[in-house]
């Protein structure tokens, strides 16, 4: 056995294979023939006579060892370092040893932190956002792995919250806080409780109310409290921070059976028809089981234009300046 590292420098002869590609070889060479010298009594053979068949052969045998060697790429995406660590990231983060479940609930920032050091290492980057890991690289890969991924449970944080009418009831709008209004989850709290409420012990929409007013972004508690609108119109008020997140859709998704209406509010802009929009249909993050009854209260264009064209306008408009003339 050699190493063709010292190759070069070990039999100081120039047909020695010193061309061969910079790696670690073990090479064992068997010499087959009828006759072979002797270089002493101790019968040590005698190979120089041999010697340029076993370059050639050496060289043949170390360059199809070199093109089938699997070497990984100089440098990698960001993308392809995290899709090669995201299993072991995942189990990692969410292991539970020991115990039922092996796996328990997990936020993304978490898998992040243990993804990290590999993708720094594989791509040489000093540095990635942890936005285009948790928003782009975790969801693609969860979307293009289904089987791998069906048992991850990835819990998203809170934003945006649901009011019940009656009740009061602030939900906040996260994966775990949805699945625990839902009943998928028994919610955190002591082991035994007394209620004295007299309120009929319900949530949900059951007995409580059958309309949602949804609102792309938050603010408008105090107003709507004082307008009482959810208990005039026995109606859920959910308000989020732009987009709808996914424990929003799933809330609606599961409640869609019970509600007569959803109403948006939005703005009359592009991001505002863009959440309208992906508020009931299927997308990247989540694909839905049930129709919801989607009513949008928002502007469209033939609106405002009615409202300057309209006739009233223009003579108020005339009214208002007297002295001028067309």
């Amino acid at each position: 056995m050699t190493d063709s590292e010292n190759a070069p420098n070990a039999p100081r002869n120039p047909r020695w294979p010193s061309a061969l590609r910079r790696s670690r070889y073990s090479i064992v060479v068997s010499v087959i023939t009828p006759h072979i010298g002797l270089m002493n009594d101790g019968k040590m053979p005698f190979l120089g006579d041999f010697l340029a068949p076993v370059v050639r052969a050496v060289q043949k045998a170390a360059g199809a060892a070199y093109r089938a060697m699997v070497r990984p790429a100089k440098k990698l995406s960001i993308k392809d370092a995290a899709w090669l660590g995201m299993d072991a990231a995942y189990d990692e983060a969410s292991a539970n040893p020991g115990r039922e479940p092996p796996h328990l609930p997990v936020k993304p920032r978490q898998i992040v932190y243990r993804a990290r050091p590999q993708i720094l290492e594989l791509t040489g980057v000093e540095k990635f956002g942890d936005s285009y890991f948790t928003q782009t690289l975790l969801p693609d890969y969860v979307d293009e792995h289904p089987k791998k991924c069906a048992d991850w449970d990835i819990v998203w944080d809170a934003r945006g919250h649901l009011t019940e009418p009656h009740t009061g009831r602030i939900v906040p709008l996260g994966t775990l806080e949805v699945r625990s209004y839902l009943g998928r989850r028994p919610a955190l709290g002591p082991a035994a409780e007394l209620h004295t409420s007299v309120l009929y012990p319900t949530y949900g929409p059951a007995n409580r109310y059958k309309n949602c007013l949804y609102i792309e972004k938050e603010g408008f508690d105090a107003l709507l409290q004082a307008a009482q609108i959810a208990e005039r119109f026995d109606m859920m008020i959910m308000s989020n921070k732009g987009t709808s997140v996914t424990a929003s859709r799933e809330l609606l998704d599961e409640l869609a059976p019970l509600f007569e209406h959803v109403f948006v509010l939005r703005d009359f802009d592009v991001s505002g028809f863009s959440i309208c929009g992906t508020l009931g249909t299927d997308g990247r993050r989540y694909t839905f089981k049930n129709k919801v009854p989607i009513v949008d209260l928002g502007l469209r264009l033939p609106t405002p234009r009615r409202w300057i064209c309209s006739p009233s306008r223009s003579r108020s408009r005339a009214i208002d300046r007297p002295g001028r003339r067309r």
